[in-house]
């Protein structure tokens, strides 16, 4: 048996539960993902090449998880009304009251059915992504290959942007104006208007919980999407176009629509999740290093 086999498995969940035992705390988040990968690694074969085919998820997960270890804040200071003033130059919208960004003027104009409809596509802004990975990894094992780890780069690259330049969201300045205060608890923004409608406390309990208040720029939320349709688009499954599409602009209208994003933001998350891609598949995965450990990792999914 190889030492990959015997050793790296359990090596990697034992300082995955110091690195949350001692620097993070434990969540019933963190007990349920140890428990799922544990018992499909040891389970059977076929379900530890599923664990090996979540590693690049997980990897998100872990590092996203971990900003709350030292939040941006910290490192730099944070652009409260450099976005906002940018946002009201380039898309102001002209009102009786004064000229409005786009997110202000939503919070004066919204609809149940929009709150809702928003709601469902932001709520599954990983979940989509996630089945488009599994729906990859059960037909073509290469394609799940490329779209994970671009999926990951785009996550580091985001990440990293967010330390560089800490950049507070619309509601931030709706509810704290242009002065900095901290700590503070995350918003649900406008998609609390979702919970109100269906009586819920869904993404009143989850924003609470968010470890990156400052980090709109760039919007994530908006890469992801960019990310399905270019590779629908690459490996031709037009059948999964339009959906593709319309869950694109879909989550871009959201963000904005729900305060959590500028325009500018989405704009760039949006050229994020492009350079991401072009660096990916006309550099990264045409070097015969990264090409043989791809081989590698695909053979062992």
């Amino acid at each position: 048996m190889s030492l990959n086999r015997t050793f790296v498995f359990p090596l990697l969940v034992v300082l995955y539960t110091t690195w949350v035992y001692f620097l993070i705390g434990f969540r019933p988040d963190h007990y349920l993902l140890l428990f799922i990968l544990v018992l499909a690694y040891y389970a059977h074969p076929k379900t530890r090449r599923l664990v090996y085919a979540l590693a690049p998820f997980v990897a998100y997960w872990w590092l996203y998880d971990s900003i709350r270890i030292c939040p941006n804040y910290k490192l730099q200071n944070v652009h409260i009304a450099a976005p906002y003033l940018l946002e009201k130059y380039f898309f102001g919208i002209a009102t009786p009251q004064g000229t409005l960004i786009p997110c202000e003027y939503f919070e004066r104009h919204h609809w149940a059915v929009m709150d809702v409809i928003g709601g469902l596509i932001y709520l599954n802004f990983l979940t989509i992504p996630l089945i488009y990975a599994a729906y990859l990894w059960w037909i073509n094992k290469q394609y799940f290959v490329k779209y994970a780890l671009g999926f990951l780069l785009i996550c580091l690259v985001g990440f990293v942007i967010y330390y560089l330049y800490p950049a507070a969201p619309p509601w931030y300045v709706q509810l704290y104006g242009f002065d900095f205060c901290t700590p503070i608890c995350g918003s649900a923004a406008g998609l609390a208007r979702f919970d109100e409608v269906l009586g819920t406390n869904v993404f009143a309990g989850m924003y609470q919980l968010s470890p990156n208040i400052f980090g709109a720029m760039p919007s994530l939320h908006s890469a992801y999407p960019v990310l399905f349709c270019l590779y629908a688009w690459q490996f031709k499954q037009k059948r999964l176009y339009p959906f593709a599409v319309a869950f694109m602009f879909g989550t871009w209208f959201t963000a904005v629509y729900s305060g959590h994003h500028y325009i500018i933001d989405a704009i760039a998350g949006i050229f994020t999740a492009i350079a991401v891609y072009l660096f990916a598949e006309k550099i990264l995965y045409k070097l015969p290093i990264v090409q043989k450990y791809l081989k590698i990792y695909a053979d062992s999914i």
